[in-house]
């Protein structure tokens, strides 16, 4: 087997669970899409960390893709994150800050780039397992007549944020698959 860590790169696989995605397939399969990119933490036991941006390089299409980055040092611990536009930043603990937009664009039997946001913990030899943040919320129209937008609110006496700055812990979301 190759050294993963040749040349100051290094490759982690990524595995999608059944119901998280980047792209939909014909028949609802879970497919990592051409492009996508993932933010990687690497955390060592003295709390030393890295952070950067890893691409998709094999995998485009499939429920398991192979994302190569710069890593010069072996860490103890990865977390990742996907999309890297809603990723803000990440602690020693595996506490991920991410901005969820206010509004998102879907489209008929799948949804934009980067609109499901996905965290996982892993190791590089046992690759990174992601999990969906949130759910996606499917409406079936039926009917003449366009719908220029639909608005979604929480009308409870003490309305919970649907949109903003939201706290994933990485390793917590991890246990529950």
């Amino acid at each position: 087997e190759s050294d993963p860590m040749l040349k100051g790169k290094a490759r982690f696989t990524a595995y999608l669970e059944e119901s998280s995605r980047t792209t939909m397939g014909e028949d609802y399969s879970v497919l990592w899409s051409a492009g996508d990119q993932i933010a990687m933490a690497g955390i060592s036991a003295d709390n030393s960390g890295y952070i950067g941006v890893y691409d998709l390089v094999e995998g485009a299409g499939t429920t398991k893709g192979v994302f190569e980055g710069n890593l010069t040092d072996q860490f103890d611990k990865y977390f990742a994150f996907y999309p890297v536009s809603m990723f803000k930043s990440a602690n020693s603990s595996g506490l991920i800050v991410m901005d969820l937009p206010q509004e998102r664009i879907f489209a008929e039997r799948n949804f934009i780039d980067e609109a499901n946001p996905m965290v996982a913990s892993g190791t590089q030899d046992g690759g990174l397992q992601f999990l969906n943040v949130f759910g996606i919320l499917e409406l079936q129209i039926k009917g003449e007549g366009t719908i220029n937008s639909i608005l979604i609110q929480d009308l409870s006496a003490e309305p919970s944020a649907l949109s903003g700055t939201f706290y994933v812990l990485a390793e917590s979301a991890a246990s529950l698959s």
